[in-house]
């Protein structure tokens, strides 16, 4: 009867480690899924679209773990010069300003914010899009200025 229980008890244990693995999103992170962004024509980066202004001032806010080839995509109904900042993140990213298809700045490893300060990063001209990725994704995924970016919707 024992011997019952311990196998029982081992594979409740067994099922809740899988569900965790397979099915646990990072506190805060956006679903990774929305879309896809195609970049110079070969890499993927499974992206959280952010459109509404609520979403956007959301972002990655809270959001714990990062993988690579996973991001948020801010689209902007028209060319911006935005400002972005680093309130209640919890791990640094890279920022990538994008104008009409094309990466145009990056800001690399961005720290979270510490001791209250939020330093303020500004696009370097206008556009109408953003992709925040893990803090040294964009190198790893050969993203520099000048590579093409085409975002594929998923919904």
């Amino acid at each position: 009867m024992a011997a019952k229980k311990i196998i029982v008890g081992v594979i409740g244990v067994g099922a809740i480690l899988f569900a965790a693995k397979y099915f646990y999103t990072p506190m805060g992170c956006q679903d990774f899924e929305e879309g896809k962004l195609i970049v110079n024509e070969e890499k993927d980066v499974m992206v959280s679209v952010a459109t509404t202004a609520a979403e956007q001032t959301l972002g990655l806010s809270g959001c714990s773990l990062l993988k690579l080839g996973q991001g948020m995509y801010f689209e902007f109904s028209e060319e911006i010069q935005p400002m972005f900042w680093m309130k209640d993140m919890v791990i640094p990213i890279d920022i990538i300003w994008i104008a009409d298809n094309k990466v145009v700045g990056i800001e690399h490893n961005v720290p979270v914010p510490g001791g209250g300060d939020l330093t303020k990063y500004y696009a370097p001209k206008k556009i109408n899009a953003v992709l925040e990725v893990g803090a040294g994704h964009a190198e790893k995924l050969n993203i520099i200025e000048g590579s093409d970016v085409q975002l594929e919707k998923e919904y």
